[in-house]
């Protein structure tokens, strides 16, 4: 914070807001002059949806502002500028004043401004980092002629008030401080966690400090002041501590959480900013009585040692510590970040040992079926789901079972029998959204709102109380807006959410179980695993290790140290919320711990990272190891046959802070590990963008007959390899190849944005074949965004993560689509904007039909048995791309024109070592031309035994049925070959599949 002229200079950015009782002005204090380049994102129920701001929108703070309340209920602030928060989120409860202030880099809201001033002199702000014993980077150039001291204090009380500093209200010498220059000639080892003292011009301090004044201080306020050569303070600043913990107190072999042993029970947390923790243990999950059960610390490790008989009880830490966001020492109640299971609504930790609870029956011993051998992580097939669709709406589960866990383990379900048919056609890998405890959900289901319940519940004076929801929605025009009004009012009270909020990291989450209190969702998740297992399909397991929703459990442990800080303490919320720190040890630690605990626990056969380039090269690098060591003989799990992969998008805090650490899909290949990461090219070269509804609206789509992307698309079915041009992959088994996923638009959704109301719905269904066709059979990993195969919709809606089961519903008796369910949710702003292209396209575009549907499906078991029939199509290393993978251009249309519409893939088996016993060679041949017949001539087709791949000759799609018995030949499997002049023809909107023999 800076002090000019002297004086402390205050800006007082006011707004007013008005509630039915009084008006409530808010106030943002800054110590420096910039408080009017900030602005305040505000939400609530009691804030008028037209002045609710959709992040990262603001109500200016350089003047004055007024809103509307609907009621006095709280409502929540956060002051950012450009998306990057300086406090918040913050809830502000108008009935406690008709004056709120915001201070600098205090994590809660005062209603008075005399309260607010005597808080302004407090030191909220963490712009100093204390990295090593004696070392303080400072984000700005000091000179010789600053004075630099150190004030600390055990009860938080230092006040910084003009010239002085005030501990406890009185006067003191300070530790000094000196100079020693910048961070520019440090060793290399160092740059590799502290690059960024180098690049964004930190200066450097000592501090002459031993080790006993370290371990106590990290437990104290502690303030660095500046002042200039007449001595007047210039800047001032907390220290953020994450350097000197990870330097003294950082260890990556201790065990933590709660670990039952053959004798007892230890209880241990990572926390040596403590000044004491207290263990509260309970019987039950809703006893009121507890004990408490002082700890003891040993070099920041608090341990607590219970008895055998206090397994399964639940537990909780008392934690007494300085608050840097309250300015004040606080006593917290705290879960564990290392919980395996919990009470309802993650209120409690519970005691449990997984290695031999929960467990269902046959457990230990159960195996995969396998419907043809998994040998390279290129004989992968991935279909993301997520739990609550998949039964949701499945009249054979069972009412208290759908949306959950046990859903899986239905194998009459219509859900199952479905998974089953995909997996014996070639699926191997369910991929499911996150499963682990989130906070967005009210695990208590009779203090939900669902589908199924009256319209009585939500509203009480409705027109049609009587009615189940369902009913409501059910009833109303297929271009309303009034679905979206009625899933407006139920999105935070309904049982529906991606699951992108994490709350504890290792522990299921309770609205997937049965029962909501302890060990049920363990067994249950097991189950559903084990049911998986058995009909063939691995189980892959989406993590979000890049942020938490809120820091209500990492910060209430060791303060500011789980989070990633910007250079003023601000915990930066680039991923969404708060972002996680992998770059200290101890977060390092808990990610890899998390991971190792899902995949070993729950017999994982895959992860996929959430953001992944939030993480570190290092941390995955750490996770990889750990789970290469897991053995089937001693943990039940082969962990060298465990594929990870994740979002590698190039942006972000950890990009901004050590951009050479950051696993984007470039970091995460230069590893060279078989690290998979997700396909920007193939998606966008071949579905065309839509990550905007700007761009959603614009027919650029490859599946549309747009082939000015062909090299691209070139370059995507090679598997994206990094001896191209703008190619990225070392081999195939890092790119993993999708068109969409549980965000932006479904596939159908995306093609109706693109092609608007001109295409028939026949037309629209062969480019959904045709995109099917480019992910199943271009080298590399396919990934599937369930439903694809049965022309799922959401409406319109391009990102669903709260929009209710009504507009992410999964169908599997093949009799909707989901399309024509209303306008898409306003809440999202993407949505609001594309209201007018969705509103004419719900009235004039028609839904697909059931034999459309199920027309689809069979397309997709075609091309899962196609992959699966030949490893031409699940080539393993580079080499074996280079050799083999070509596109011959002798295409010409009906009149002799070479046609770039038709785009043929070779693969040659004669190249190189031969892989495929049967064929010597698979053609590929797209044709994306709306109307004409296309051809490609090649001396094979004359000379050799050329022929339709067997899984299309045999396929039950009937339009390709149809197709074939109409080719004129008395094979199929010679349909289209014209062999006396070494010709294929391929029909207009067709992918044909044929092999040399």
């Amino acid at each position: 914070m800076r002090f000019l002229d002297k004086m402390l200079v205050l800006l007082f950015c006011a707004y007013a807001v008005t509630t039915t009782a009084s008006a409530v002005e808010i106030n943002y204090l800054r110590k420096d002059s910039k408080a009017q380049q900030y602005g305040i994102h505000v939400w609530g129920e009691s804030i008028k949806k037209s002045q609710r701001t959709v992040w990262p929108e603001v109500h200016p703070l350089s003047t004055a502002v007024n809103l509307d309340l609907q009621n006095e209920s709280p409502f929540y602030v956060i002051v950012h500028k450009n998306g990057q928060s300086d406090l918040g989120p913050v809830e502000v409860d108008p009935t406690k004043g008709e004056k709120v202030f915001f201070i600098q880099g205090a994590g809660k809201a005062f209603y008075s401004k005399q309260e607010a001033t005597e808080a302004l002199e407090k030191v909220y702000d963490l712009k100093g980092r204390w990295i090593e014993q004696r070392t303080v980077a400072w984000p700005s150039q000091l000179s010789q002629n600053h004075q630099i001291e150190l004030y600390h204090n055990d009860q938080g009380a230092i006040r910084v008030k003009g010239k002085q500093v005030l501990v406890e209200g009185k006067v003191v010498s300070p530790i000094k401080g000196t100079l020693k220059g910048n961070f520019h000639n440090e060793e290399s080892s160092f740059y590799k966690r502290w690059a960024f003292l180098r690049d964004h011009q930190f200066s450097k301090i000592e501090f002459d400090l031993d080790e006993s004044q370290v371990r106590a201080l990290v437990k104290e306020h502690m303030v660095v002041v500046i002042r200039d050569e007449q001595g007047n303070i210039i800047d001032s600043s907390g220290l953020q501590k994450a350097g000197v913990l990870d330097q003294f107190f950082s260890n990556k072999e201790i065990e933590l959480g709660a670990v039952v042993s053959k004798n007892k029970i230890d209880i241990n947390l990572w926390s040596p900013t403590a000044r004491n923790i207290r263990l509260r243990v309970y019987d039950s999950a809703n006893s009121k009585e507890y004990r408490t059960i002082e700890m003891k610390e040993k070099n920041g490790l608090w341990n607590s040692e219970l008895a055998l008989s206090d397994e399964n009880k639940y537990y909780v830490y008392e934690i007494e510590q300085f608050q840097r966001e309250a300015g004040e020492i606080e006593t917290h109640l705290v879960t564990d970040p290392y919980s395996l299971s919990l009470s309802e609504n993650s209120k409690r930790s519970q005691i449990v040992d997984l290695n031999k609870s929960f467990a269902p029956k046959g457990w230990n011993k159960h195996k995969t079926t396998e419907y043809y051998p998994l040998e390279s992580p290129t004989d992968m097939t991935i279909y993301e789901l997520h739990t609550r669709d998949f039964s949701v709406f499945d009249p054979k589960v069972p009412a208290n079972e759908k949306g959950t866990f046990k859903a899986f383990t239905r194998k009459d379900s219509h859900g199952m029998k479905h998974l089953s048919e995909l997996a014996k056609s070639g699926l191997t890998h369910i991929h499911l959204l996150p499963i682990n405890d989130m906070a967005s959900i009210n695990e208590n289901r009779e203090q939900r709102i669902e589908l199924t319940d009256k319209m009585e519940k939500l509203d009480p004076n409705h027109e049609f109380k009587d009615k189940t929801i369902l009913e409501v929605l059910e009833g109303l025009p297929i271009d309303s807006d009034q679905q979206q009004e009625i899933m407006t009012k139920i999105k935070d009270l309904d049982g529906f959410n991606w699951g992108y909020d994490p709350h504890h990291y290792m522990a299921p989450e309770g609205a997937y179980a049965s029962d909501t209190n302890g060990g049920a969702r363990v067994k249950e998740l097991r189950e559903a695993v084990q049911s998986l297992h058995e009909s063939g399909l691995r189980v892959i397991v989406d993590v979000v290790f890049n942020h938490t929703y809120d820091n209500s459990v990492f910060n209430k442990i060791v303060p500011d140290y789980y989070y990633r800080l910007d250079h003023f303490g601000v915990a930066t919320k680039d991923s969404c919320c708060f972002d996680t720190a992998s770059e200290n040890t101890m977060v390092q630690k808990l990610i890899k711990d998390a991971t190792v605990n899902w995949v070993r626990h729950y017999k994982l056969d895959g992860i996929r990272f959430d953001l992944m380039n939030f993480l570190t090269k290092e941390t995955l690098v750490d996770i990889r190891e750990s789970i290469n060591s897991l053995t089937l003989e001693k943990d039940g799990v082969n962990g060298k046959g465990v594929y990870l992969y994740g979002e590698g998008w190039d942006f972000g805090s950890l990009k901004w802070l050590l951009p050479e650490e950051s696993l984007h899909q470039w970091g995460a290949a230069s590893l060279k590990m078989g690290l998979g990461s997700f396909n920007h090219i193939f998606r966008d070269s071949i579905k065309g963008k839509g990550q905007n509804e700007r761009e959603l609206f614009v027919d650029d789509s490859y599946l549309t007959d747009k082939t000015e992307n062909r090299d691209q698309v070139k370059l995507a079915l090679r598997a994206t390899m990094n001896d191209w041009h703008e190619g990225i992959y070392n081999s195939p088994d890092e790119t993993i190849n999708y068109l969409t996923a549980h965000d932006k638009a479904t596939l159908f959704d995306h093609l109706l944005a693109k092609v608007g109301l001109w295409a028939p719905m026949e037309k629209v269904v062969k480019m959904q074949q045709m995109g099917i066709g480019f992910i199943s059979l271009a080298q590399g990993i396919p990934f599937f965004h369930a439903g694809v195969e049965i022309l799922r919709s959401k409406s319109g809606d391009e990102n669903s993560y709260n929009s209710g089961d009504w507009f992410n519903r999964l169908d599997y008796t093949y009799t909707t689509n989901n399309w024509r369910k209303g306008l898409p949710p306003a809440w999202q702003e993407e949505n609001l904007h594309a209201w007018p292209n969705w509103k004419e396209r719900l009235l004039k575009i028609p839904s697909p039909s059931s034999d459309q549907i199920k027309n689809n499906l069979e397309w997709f078991k075609t091309m899962l048995q196609t992959r699966k029939s030949s490893p031409l199509f699940r080539l393993r290393t580079r080499e074996q791309v280079q050799q083999k993978v070509s596109f011959p251009e002798n295409i010409t249309d009906k009149n002799g024109n070479h046609d770039s519409r038709l785009l043929v893939m070779k693969i040659d088996d004669r190249n190189g070592e031969r892989i495929d016993s049967d064929n010597k060679a698979a053609y590929v041949l797209f044709n994306t031309s709306w109307d004409e017949w296309l051809h490609f001539q090649d001396d094979d087709i004359k000379n050799g035994n050329i022929v339709l791949a067997k899984d299309l000759s045999e396929s039950n799609e009937k339009v390709l049925k149809e197709l074939l018995d109409n080719s004129g030949t008395e094979l199929r499997e010679e349909a289209f070959i014209d062999k006396k002049n070494g010709k294929i023809s391929v029909p207009c909107m067709s992918l044909m599949v044929y092999f040399l023999k």
